[in-house]
């Protein structure tokens, strides 16, 4: 403190206290003290103020650091000098991060922890993936440059420094489900989530056997966090919101009455909580003193897990549903960075008259300080790298050049992103062409190639489909209630799945997931079972009755199903997420077109041939009367067709009984290109007649 006093009694008095004593230099107010309180006039009862002394300031100079900690907090950790590694006692303030190395991430996968630098470079895999335990709880200590992580199968929290070198058992005693994980850097304690205890636990960094519980009977554990600078401990309540407390527990109050809160971060800069919101897409903060949110970032894909970084919010999206995203930083001049609205805007090229998109805007910094998300305009915009997507943009926007324009594999050297084209390991270019009891193999001129299952076997077919990627097709026995497999040429025939099917009918094969989809009729269900190892299987939808057929998009990872010939519904491949496409009368067959992403279809009320965008569900006729359709198949830029209860006539030209007629399905509507005769023409009227093209 300090004292002073005016001219001519002139000093502050009663009410004064919490003013200022300013200072104007070169234009700019300084604040020098804060009143603090003034001696009391002497032998007076009540008390008033002795404007004949000097008045008691707060010297503000004392607290310089203090005050620029949570008004500047981007430039008081900026100027904190790096800890030494004597010993530091309470009243130190230094950066303890500078001591080791920093400016990466610590990525916590499935069952694998990685170094990534800032720029994107994976700098080295801290636990293996060959680790089969899956982590639940990540999170580092600054101090000390190690991190620690939960093993809930082995019932263990380990640690390791940042290198991943010096790893060892942290705590295994007395845990029967650890969960999330949180440091507290300052104070030096680890908390941590026992799923099985319904608890919140504490353990010191330096000593784990002194340990104690936070929380206990805590209904429905999730994420935690900690603010070591504020002393709070953060938590998400699954059904309502984000709770917090002191660090011991004590004084616990709702902060946030949210749904679908799924990562949390607290933000050394501002004191703020940050957070992702399932429920609008957002990543939001809320000032911990005042209770005001405000979007940070505002749709972005599919956000899943956060964290917070001196002036950056990072986050992860589910890539259950979205691609891995790759992103880079763009410095604009004069400020002239994408700011908020800009996301999803382009960086273009211009480059000999052609525009170019190099980048798609994902979202810029927010001013931290803000109570609204207002972008900062002075950092650096962050884009999507357009670059790393091209063969992804080519394979929807254009899958027919796409598909056109891959090599064949190589059977030894597909791995999980391996993009290749199976078919041209094998031969193709010819039509596998379904009766009632035989398979035959039919080339594109029309001619017949060989019969692959002879009519001579009385067994009834229920249907096939084929695997592009081994060169096999697959059918289903209705007589004998088995699915088979064979190779393009009818050799190599073999059961696929005899048991616990009862009326097994239309199949549908996934050859990107190697996955079989079939429709038990009896069952009143569709299964699915693994192309490699067919004991894996499992029900994909029960209780769904009148499935007509099925049809498998493998990349969109997209399942359709025909039910009461009318309705067209669509899922994910598990199951999920099921909806109605299309409803319309008399739909007789479906079947996936690849090269447009269109879900095609045969109606036998208008004696069309359609196809519905998936997404926008816009329908566009293919075909108008092509004289009774019935099965249908499409391939790369091709459509095929049977009709083969009356003459259809193309080009001018007749094509009899058991005729397949084809055209491009980009074409104009109506116009067809070619037609060729699929056998002799001794099919009988009574003929179940289908196809699958392997080109």
């Amino acid at each position: 403190m300090y004292c002073a006093g005016g001219k001519n009694n002139v000093s502050a008095c009663n009410g004064d206290s919490g003013g200022g004593m300013f200072f104007n230099i070169n234009g700019t107010w300084i604040l020098r003290g804060i009143v603090s309180f003034s001696p009391s006039r002497p032998n007076v009862n009540v008390s008033l103020c002795d404007s004949s002394k000097p008045t008691v300031f707060t010297d503000v100079s004392k607290y310089y650091n203090w005050i620029g900690r949570y008004t500047n907090t981007i430039e008081w950790l900026k100027d904190l000098k790096p800890c030494s590694d004597s010993m530091i006692d309470n009243n130190t303030e230094c950066n303890a991060v500078s001591q080791f190395d920093h400016d990466f991430f610590i990525v916590g996968l499935t069952n694998s922890i990685h170094r990534v630098a800032m720029n994107g470079n994976l700098i080295s895999s801290v636990r293996e993936e060959t680790n089969k335990n899956e982590l639940g709880g990540l999170d580092f200590d600054c101090v000390e440059s190690r991190f620690y992580w939960s093993e809930p199968a082995t019932r263990t929290i380990f640690s390791a420094k940042y290198d991943g070198t010096d790893k060892k058992v942290f705590i295994t005693k007395d845990l029967e489900e650890p969960t999330h994980v949180a440091v507290d850097w300052i104070s030096r304690r680890l908390y941590w989530v026992d799923y099985g205890k319904e608890a919140i636990e504490v353990a010191s960094l330096d000593n784990p056997d002194v340990r104690t519980m936070v929380n206990i009977n805590v209904d429905d554990p999730n994420e935690i966090a900690i603010d070591p600078v504020l002393g709070k401990l953060y938590r998400i309540h699954g059904s309502f919101g984000i709770e917090w407390s002191n660090l011991d527990g004590s004084e616990s109050e709702l902060l946030l009455n949210a749904k679908g809160i799924s990562s949390i971060k607290a933000s050394m800069l501002t004191g703020e909580l940050c957070y992702i919101d399932q429920g609008t897409f957002k990543i939001e903060c809320i000032d911990t003193r005042t209770k005001r949110t405000h979007s940070f970032i505002r749709n972005p894909s599919s956000p899943y897990t956060l964290a917070v970084a001196d002036e950056l919010v990072f986050w992860t999206q589910d890539n259950r549903k979205y691609p891995r995203n790759t992103v880079f930083c763009a410095s604009g001049s004069n400020d002239s960075n994408a700011c908020v609205g800009g996301s999803g805007g382009g960086m273009f090229f211009n480059v000999a008259g052609t525009w170019y998109l190099r980048g798609i805007e994902s979202f810029n910094p927010g001013r931290l300080s803000m109570s609204n998300s207002v972008c900062d305009s002075t950092k650096p915009s962050v884009y999507t790298d357009m670059s790393k997507y091209h063969k992804w943009v080519m394979r929807f926007a254009n899958a027919a050049r796409w598909l056109k324009g891959l090599e064949p594999c190589i059977l030894e050297k597909i791995n999980k992103d391996t993009m290749c084209n199976a078919a041209n390991n094998f031969s193709h270019g010819f039509l596998i062409v379904q009766l009632t009891n035989t398979i035959i193999r039919v080339s594109m001129n029309g001619d017949p190639i060989n019969n692959v299952r002879e009519d001579t076997n009385e067994s009834e077919l229920g249907a096939v489909d084929y695997d592009c990627a081994e060169g096999r097709f697959y059918w289903t026995d209705l007589s004998s209630k088995e699915i088979f497999s064979a190779k393009y040429d009818g050799t190599d025939e073999k059961p696929f799945i005899t048991n616990d099917l009862d009326e097994p009918t239309h199949v549908a094969v996934d050859w990107i997931s190697r996955r079989l989809y079939w429709v038990d009729t009896e069952k009143e269900t569709i299964e699915a079972a693994s192309l490699d190892d067919p004991s894996m299987r499992t029900v994909v939808i029960a209780n769904v009755d009148n499935v007509n057929e099925i049809a498998v998009d493998p990349l969109q990872g997209k399942l359709y199903r025909l039910r009461n010939k009318k309705h067209i519904e669509c899922s994910n491949l598990d199951g999920s997420q099921s909806e109605t496409l299309l409803s319309t009368t008399g739909i007789s067959t479906i079947k996936v077109s690849l090269a447009t992403g269109e879900l095609c279809y045969v109606n036998s009320a208008t004696f069309e041939i359609e196809c519905i965008e998936t997404l926008s569900k816009k329908t566009r006729t293919i075909m108008r009367n092509p004289s009774s359709p019935d099965a249908l198949s499409v391939t790369e830029d091709m459509f095929y067709w049977t009709g083969h209860k009356s003459p259809c006539n193309i080009n001018n030209g007749d094509c009899g009984q058991g005729t397949m007629c084809f055209l491009n399905p980009r074409a104009q509507a109506g116009k067809a290109c070619k037609f060729i005769k699929t056998g002799t023409g001794t099919s009988s009227e009574s003929d179940e007649l289908s196809s699958e093209s392997t080109d």
